[in-house]
């Protein structure tokens, strides 16, 4: 292994994980340090480190790694498309749904994918459609800004390459520091 490599050389190592069983049988996860020790003939007598108990901030990362798996998992379940937009309006996540609507519209797909801006998308709007995406717009920016906790929509939208009806319902992300749209 890596560390027993490390040992045989006399290395320095740092934050070296292991699980191990504490008296009650319960595991925890350590993590070591350490630097070799050598007496003034230079023989190595032995290592001085550190060890520190990080088995709550490991659960804590595996217990939201796995919010995070189970929050994607549900997102990804709903047959409604579902995208969630920051502060600015840029496309921060969406789901399967949202992300296969995306793909199939020529032109819509690469506005509306991760990492694009669905608000200047719709100022940038000409022509028939300009109406809808105003009012779409200025409804999601209310949203974000705090002034409503929902807005609903249904409009038109010609320009797809299956011209369809959409219903579109914004609301509000509570629980999050930062202002986010669904």
């Amino acid at each position: 292994s890596t560390h027993r490599t490390q040992l045989e050389w006399r290395a320095v190592f740092r934050d070296l994980e292991l699980r191990c069983a504490d008296r009650a049988g319960r595991i925890r996860i350590i993590s070591l340090s350490g630097e070799p020790m050598f007496d003034s003939g230079d023989q190595f007598t032995g290592y001085r480190g550190i060890t520190r108990d990080i088995t709550a901030s490991k659960q804590s990362e595996i217990g939201e790694r796995d919010s995070d798996r189970f929050a994607r998992g549900a997102l990804d379940a709903l047959a409604t498309q579902v995208c969630v937009l920051d502060a600015v309006g840029t496309i921060i996540t969406a789901n399967t749904a949202w992300r296969a609507l995306a793909s199939t519209h020529r032109g819509l797909g690469a506005w509306a994918a991760i990492g694009s801006n669905y608000l200047a998308m719709c100022d940038q709007i000409i022509g028939i459609e300009r109406m809808e995406a105003t009012a779409m717009a200025a409804g999601i920016r209310q949203v974000i800004a705090g002034e409503r906790e929902l807005f609903r929509y249904e409009y038109f939208c010609a320009s797809l390459s299956e011209p369809r009806w959409f219903n579109a319902t914004v609301t509000r992300l509570h629980g999050v520091a930062v202002a986010r749209a669904v």
